[in-house]
């Protein structure tokens, strides 16, 4: 017969779940963006989009690093936005990767386009360089709040899809971006809210998709004006 602490101890399963995610993550693969990844990268796009101005698309000395302006590393198991220097993007795509933190921007001035969609990120920072971005794609993270973005003024496209948004407080968060044409914010806890829609009319007026879907409110909807709003325009005039 066993003794009592082996025993106890052989009836116990080997990990807890948490304590089996962290050894999972921990053993993980992970993937650093460095120059050969970047010209497989381009390799791969060439090849995607059929460039025949290229006579072997797998000869690695007719990639020009300096002349690069677009950049797709999606499912490469990158966990850290890092060297990335000296390049002059207009759109980066990191889309399914293993990214916790939006990093390693501030450079990227020129940058109009950024997919960080299916990652792990859970705060909304990184950005304030980003002052040309147009569409921004924050899908599938962990997000819980809009923020992070004032100085991105050209902003026209923003979905930030299947992440954890609960707060009301979104939409006039939303409301000082005056080029926003296109949000997306289906499957958030918000979206489930009976005023959902009626509150993108009401404080976002110059949207006209939400959730993939042209706007056509019904007259309800057009008529919906909730208190913060009335408040919310007097300042707007207070300060115009």
């Amino acid at each position: 017969k066993l003794p009592e602490p082996l025993l106890t101890a052989s009836r116990r399963p080997p990990y807890t779940i948490m304590e089996a995610k962290k050894r999972e993550m921990i053993n993980e693969e992970r993937t650093v963006i460095d120059e050969d990844l970047i010209i497989q990268a381009v390799l791969e796009e060439r090849k995607y989009n059929l460039d025949e101005t290229i006579p072997d698309l797998k000869v690695e000395e007719d990639v020009n690093l300096d002349k690069i302006d677009s950049l797709s590393l999606t499912h490469k198991k990158i966990f850290s936005i890092s060297n990335l220097d000296g390049f002059n993007l207009r759109k980066l795509v990191l889309n399914s990767n293993i990214i916790e933190k939006i990093e390693g921007l501030d450079h990227l001035v020129n940058l109009e386009w950024l997919d960080l969609s299916f990652n792990r990120i859970s705060k909304i920072e990184g950005l304030d360089n980003l002052v040309n971005l147009k569409d921004l794609s924050l899908h599938k993270n962990k997000i819980t709040k809009v923020e992070g973005l004032d100085n991105l003024k050209k902003l026209q496209i923003l979905s930030l899809g299947e992440n954890e948004i609960s707060s009301m407080g979104v939409f006039q968060d939303l409301r000082k971006f005056k080029s926003l044409r296109v949000v997306n914010l289906r499957g958030n806890p918000v979206s489930r809210n009976d005023s959902y829609i009626s509150s993108v009319i009401a404080f976002l007026p110059h949207v006209q998709y939400l959730d993939f879907k042209l706007l056509q409110p019904t007259p309800e909807q057009k008529d919906y004006y909730p208190s913060d709003l009335d408040r919310l325009v007097k300042d707007e005039k207070k300060n115009a």
